[in-house]
């Protein structure tokens, strides 16, 4: 399975019980769970306690709480130019 969004604000969150198997492609992801597979999160990623990460992920921007674990590589993406006209 493979999740993800083309929405510019599109969030993904999930719980301390639940979990994905796949990568992740969302702009924003909020997890308490566990992912087995990468994570792209070109705009922010935010790591709970419970959070499990067994895969990379790569973030605009990331918080983590004490306890969050990731058995993989954190990179951080440069952050994409906004087309002209359009307001930040």
């Amino acid at each position: 399975m493979c999740i993800r969004s083309g929405g510019a604000d599109a969030t993904l969150s999930v719980s301390a019980t639940g979990s994905i198997e796949g990568p992740v492609e969302v702009p924003n992801v909020m997890l308490e769970g566990s992912v087995k597979g990468d994570i792209h999160a070109r705009e922010r990623v935010v790591l709970g306690a419970t959070a499990r990460v067994e895969g990379s992920v790569y973030y605009g921007i990331i918080e983590m709480t004490l306890g969050a674990q990731i058995m993989g590589k954190l990179v951080r993406l440069e952050p994409q130019a906004r087309p002209v006209g359009r307001p930040a």
